[in-house]
């Protein structure tokens, strides 16, 4: 019953949202997840006045917790979007007890909860959901460059996109709705095995694939002295998506130069989505990408 209610919660709870989830989409573009996961996986709703429950406090308020929480020495809370009214759950960490290691070194043990806006109180059983891998690399290749190991880089899944969450019954679903240049939805919900979504570039927007080889062709044409010239994208390119001072985007690209270069240590090339590329010499790499 859970599954068919889910599957339900994706098409109306998305259609409201002004998205398209349908199921065609998932299966187009999913990536699989063979976790098989246990009933202590599962998020329940917390009744305060149930008998049992115990009460614990993070930043000075009281919550309540359906399972006993021994030694709580500390707590998180972190504000998230929820539904599309522009409304805010309260996602709350709690650290508790010790897991102690063969090494005699501890980790706190960790339980997470969900404040709805009205209040109502959930224990989150599993919440590989809200920040999975695999949702990076499903952004990875929106981008197009999953195949590609690359140096830092601040075209990431959290830069440009926007979380919410919303929930169905005792089931949480978490969504990525992507911002400029690029488009569409990716998610996950839940105890599901495959993330998935409808996502690319916006119509018109340059993509780091074409961005990347414009730099390649400027290299090869000019004979610019970078380390590689045959290969400029490598694991010593650091890249970024940025914006000039007059609000215009482009691609940024630093490529090490050949060693036997004495004052250039790389070459920054920016590619801006008109197709023009300017070039600067470098003897340090900024410490950010947001810096390139």
């Amino acid at each position: 019953m859970m599954v068919s209610m889910r599957k339900l919660f994706l098409m109306a709870g998305c259609f409201a949202l002004g998205l398209v989830f349908a199921s065609g989409s998932f299966a187009s573009s999913a990536k699989g997840d063979g976790t098989i996961f246990s009933s202590e996986a599962m998020t329940v709703k917390i009744d305060p006045d149930a008998y049992g429950v115990q009460t614990f406090q993070c930043n000075s308020k009281i919550y309540y917790s359906d399972i006993i929480l021994p030694n709580v020495h500390g707590c998180e809370q972190e504000p998230v979007l929820y539904g599309g009214k522009g409304d805010k759950a309260l996602l709350v960490t709690v650290h508790y007890d010790w897991h102690v290691r063969k090494d005699g070194s501890k980790e706190p043990k960790i339980q997470t909860f969900m404040q709805m806006p009205d209040e109502t109180f959930f224990r989150i059983g599993d919440t590989r959901f809200l920040n999975s891998g695999r949702l990076h690399v499903f952004f990875d290749d929106v981008v197009g460059w999953s195949d590609l190991s690359l140096g830092k880089t601040n075209i990431t899944l959290d830069r440009f996109s926007q979380r919410r969450i919303d929930n169905f019954a005792n089931t949480f679903c978490v969504q990525y709705y992507l911002r400029h240049p690029f488009r569409g939805t990716m998610g996950w919900c839940q105890n599901d095995r495959i993330v998935g979504g409808d996502a690319g570039y916006l119509k018109g927007a340059m993509s780091f694939t074409r961005a990347a080889l414009l730099v390649q062709d400027y290299v090869n044409h000019n004979r610019v002295g970078v380390k590689n010239p045959h290969r400029v994208l490598s694991r010593e390119t650091m890249t970024a998506l940025n914006s000039d001072v007059n609000g215009w985007l482009y691609y940024a690209f630093s490529i090490p130069a050949k060693p036997t270069n004495t004052y250039v240590s790389y070459y920054v090339f920016r590619v801006y989505f008109n197709g023009k590329i300017e070039m600067r010499e470098i003897a340090h790499l900024p410490d950010s990408p947001d810096l390139l």
